[in-house]
């Protein structure tokens, strides 16, 4: 037993390890206990909620290989700006 001025690490760390997994447990049974009011119809079991990610997850990427991106040179007037601007200095050739 520890005097009232001593403190004790060692029952810290035990209490520590006690909540971490009150809240690791208290996550994991959130689904279970209130995931039907917030999420209908969506899976409570990680396995099914794993399958669900994997196929939005293909559907995302099926909708992001396709672009209609066209090849531009942007801001033509900016570089020629440039170009001119350090060409024309007091040690430039022109």
């Amino acid at each position: 037993m520890c005097d009232k001025g001593e403190h004790n690490f060692v029952a810290d760390a035990h209490n520590w390890e006690q909540r971490i997994k009150g809240e690791i447990q208290s996550a994991r049974g959130w689904d279970i206990d209130w995931g039907e009011l917030y999420a209908k119809g969506k899976p409570t079991n990680s396995i099914k909620k794993i399958e669900n990610l994997e196929k939005e997850l293909k559907t995302m990427r099926a909708a992001s290989m396709q672009s209609s991106f066209k090849a531009v040179t942007p801001y033509k007037e900016w570089h020629d700006y440039k170009r001119r601007s350090f060409n024309s200095g007091p040690n430039s050739a022109t």
